[in-house]
């Protein structure tokens, strides 16, 4: 700062400028180095993202073949021997026949399961593989543009890198429009699962073991592929910020190496969208700290459902099921 008032306004002429702006440009690159070394080693990252997507693929996956099955079978052993039980589950029909009631516990069972978590689990699914896309194209384009020096990087090649760029906004724009109202539906719906087992959990005396199984599995899936959907769709904009960042330095870096005044430079709005957020419509942003929101809501209440059980003053009124068996009180998903 001081080497700019030692110039006077005479003296202050382009080749001044240039100099001022590469040392700016120096003290940025170190400012940048800093950040990279004291924020998150990069090979920790890396090794932190590929496990939680092969995580959810694997879930998910698990959930598309395994789950239904597996849900049907705890279902029919938890209900087929209490006749009051039974009849809930078949909506009032009395099935005197055991293997009838079985095969009929079975389809319901399954069919629910296909709907949820099979179902929901593909749709998240499709939707982070479409985010990964995204960020891994963004990478590769991030690639090509630090691989060229400042004197190849001229007008053409920034002009080939923007015109990527701008397929890629419009690939973005589409995978928005698609999945704004599912994205919005299955987190709402992932988080008030969290909300319902932390209720019942604290309000339900005891469960039946096959009835807890199920909880167990329905919530760790359904936990999994809401932190997935917003960690991986969340990568986006990080990535979106890198490639900017990068872009510039390079654009910079050649207006400093040629010092050609003349030479035209990409504005801001050439570039595009820098920021590019993915949103459920319009309503919930997928960004990291959403997650942390979320996590500190479900404490948050949690809480408060602790304080109104001891005080025994509920949140809200519900229904009564002391005239229910009670292996019919279980989580509602």
């Amino acid at each position: 700062m001081k080497k700019v008032f030692h110039y006077s306004h005479e003296e202050f002429g382009p080749s001044q400028q240039i100099d001022i702006l590469r040392q700016k440009a120096k003290t940025d690159e170190t400012f940048e180095n800093l950040q990279d070394v004291f924020s998150q080693p990069s090979v920790f990252v890396t090794i932190t993202n590929l496990f939680i997507r092969c995580c959810f693929v694997g879930i998910s996956m698990t959930g598309v073949l395994c789950i239904p099955a597996v849900l049907s079978t705890l279902r029919v052993i938890a209900h087929h021997n209490d006749s009051v039980s039974s009849r809930f589950e078949t909506y009032g029909y009395k099935i005197s026949n055991v293997w009838i009631r079985i095969m009929a516990l079975s389809l319901k069972s399954l069919f629910h399961s296909l709907v949820h978590p099979t179902f929901t689990s593909l749709v998240s699914l499709s939707f982070c593989i479409l985010c990964q896309c995204c960020c891994s194209q963004i990478n590769n384009l991030i690639g090509k543009v630090l691989q060229f020096s400042p004197e190849e990087f001229g007008p053409m090649k920034q002009m080939d890198i923007l015109i990527q760029k701008a397929k890629m906004d419009g690939f973005l724009e589409s995978v928005q429009a698609i999945f704004s109202i599912p994205s919005f539906l299955l987190t709402a719906m992932y988080f008030l699962m969290c909300v319902s087992v932390i209720r019942n959990t604290l309000e339900v005396e005891s469960f039946l073991s096959f009835i807890i199984v199920e909880v167990m599995l329905r919530t760790f899936i359904g936990f999994n592929c809401l932190f997935c959907m917003l960690w991986i769709a969340s990568g986006v904009p990080v990535q979106m910020k890198k490639l900017k960042n990068a872009f510039s330095e390079k654009v910079r870096a050649r207006l400093f190496h040629n010092r050609d005044l003349k030479e035209i430079q990409p504005s801001g709005k050439l570039f595009g969208q820098s920021k590019f957020i993915f949103t459920g419509c319009d309503i919930i942003s997928f960004k990291r700290s959403t997650i942390f929101t979320m996590s500190g809501s479900l404490i948050i209440y949690a809480f408060f459902e602790i304080i109104a059980k001891n005080q025994d003053k509920p949140l809200y009124s519900d229904l009564s099921t002391q005239n229910l068996p009670r292996n019919l009180t279980r989580i509602l998903f």
